[in-house]
């Protein structure tokens, strides 16, 4: 088991972003989602949030069809050639036949909310979950876009409410300079372990802490960003949460401690200084993303709708220093895939950004 995968290469307007990890068996379903990425950080370094789902109830079996449902609708973007994908589906569906198969679908209130390109983003998908007043609001999240628009649609909802933003300074990235009123930047109040980024605190969170229990707390793989929950068509990322709600969600926000963040201390002058300067590195960024970055193998881009459709001749690399080079694009790995071949001049740390056909990503 674990010896043989399939990568699927994702063509979304904004980023694909749901971390989740799904189980089943003819008579057992597990589903995990989270914060964490598939990575060594993510599961064995970072300090995430991971919400588990596990039994062979109806409701848990509902949440991993959703789940099912959902990796179908994502697949169908695949640049894959489509007779892979329903390949990879069908051996899926006669392992398992419930997978496919609605009638288990009977949870009083569904706990999963997934994102694609086309229907509903989040915030229009858990209109009616919020509740209906809140004493208090914590979001946490490493990355917000830096308009702050998915803050700005919590404070409209909830008009003169105190809204927490809580960061790791050491691997947050927005304009801590533009933030709105009404709106307090606070430090993690998770306690690290180690003076490394090895122990980042990647987890993601909004909590609506009300005075009569009927709090909401949404977990899962979403930043505060406008591209993870506001769901325009242009822009959207795929992204997948779990809610908890009532005396459940007052259990977990406890377990986790998280009314400890709202004591936390405000982020100081150097924690903004070093957040702005690293201003442009969301995961939520650009549609030109780096997809991976290797000594031998170079920068490995994914195909996506906005860039050219012909092989581009060259790149341009961004130094620290203010100063740029050139460097040749080349095919690599298939349709689709190009890299820029490496070398030991162009030092990693020493790159902030690289150009290709007029997009910046940000590395």
């Amino acid at each position: 088991a674990g010896r043989q995968y399939a990568l699927l290469p994702i063509d979304m307007p904004g980023a694909f972003h749901p971390k989740v990890l799904p189980r089943a068996g003819k008579n057992f379903a597990h589903v995990l989602v989270g914060s964490h990425n598939l990575t060594n950080a993510g599961y064995g370094h970072n300090l995430e949030l991971t919400t588990s789902f596990r039994g062979n109830e109806g409701d848990v079996r509902a949440e991993v069809q959703r789940v099912w449902r959902l990796a179908q609708a994502w697949a169908a973007r695949s640049t894959l050639g489509r007779g892979e994908v329903t390949h990879l589906f069908g051996l899926g569906s006669r392992l398992v036949p419930w997978l496919d198969d609605a009638s288990d679908d009977t949870a009083d209130r569904r706990r999963l909310f997934g994102s694609t390109a086309e229907g509903k983003g989040l915030w229009e998908q858990l209109e009616a979950e919020w509740p209906l007043s809140a004493e208090r609001l914590l979001v946490a999240s490493p990355y917000l876009d830096n308009r702050y628009e998915f803050v700005a649609a919590l404070q409209a909802r909830y008009p003169g409410v105190e809204v927490a933003v809580s960061v790791d300074p050491r691997i947050a990235s927005f304009s801590p300079d533009a933030v709105p009123a009404g709106v307090e930047l606070l430090r993690s109040p998770v306690e690290w372990g180690s003076p490394d980024k090895g122990r980042a605190v990647h987890a993601k969170a909004v909590w609506a802490q009300t005075s009569d229990g009927s709090d909401l707390l949404v977990v899962g793989s979403a930043n505060a960003s406008a591209p993870a929950w506001l769901g325009r068509a242009t822009r959207r990322n795929a992204e997948l949460v779990a809610v908890h709600r009532g005396v459940q969600a007052v259990k977990v926000a406890a377990a986790l401690g998280l009314a400890a963040a709202f004591s936390s201390p405000v982020l100081s002058k150097e924690e903004k200084a070093e957040i702005q300067e690293r201003n442009g590195t969301t995961e939520d960024g650009d549609p030109v993303r780096v997809f991976a970055v290797h000594r031998q193998a170079g920068f490995l881009l994914p195909s996506t709708r906005v860039m050219l459709e012909k092989l581009p001749p060259e790149a341009m690399l961004h130094r620290r220093d203010g100063t740029s080079e050139r460097a040749p694009v080349e095919r690599s790995y298939g349709e689709g895939s190009w890299r820029i071949p490496w070398d030991e001049r162009r030092e990693l740390p020493a790159l902030v950004a690289l150009s290709l056909d007029g997009g910046v990503t940000w590395l």
